[in-house]
C-alpha cells in the first residue's frame, strides 16, 4: 500500500482563563446568542475588516438569513 504519513498530534493549549470563560458564558444561561455572542461577532468582524457578520447555529438553515 505504500507509506502511511503520520500526522503530530499535541494537546489543545486551553488555560483556566479559557476553562473560566465557558463556565461564565454557561452560567450566564446564554448558550448561543446573548452578550458573549454580540461580543464575539464584533471581534471577528474587526478582524475580517468587515461593517458586520452574523453568528448562526451549526446546524440553522442558511435560507433563514440569506437575502431574498
Amino acid at each position: 500500500m505504500g507509506r502511511q504519513t503520520v500526522l503530530p498530534y499535541s494537546e489543545p493549549d486551553i488555560g483556566e482563563a479559557e476553562i473560566a470563560a465557558v463556565v461564565d458564558g454557561v452560567r450566564s444561561g446564554w448558550l448561543t446568542s446573548g452578550p458573549l455572542a454580540q461580543q464575539f461577532e464584533a471581534a471577528l468582524a474587526g478582524h475580517l475588516r468587515v461593517s458586520r457578520v452574523v453568528g448562526v447555529p451549526l446546524f440553522q438553515p442558511r435560507t433563514e438569513i440569506t437575502p431574498d
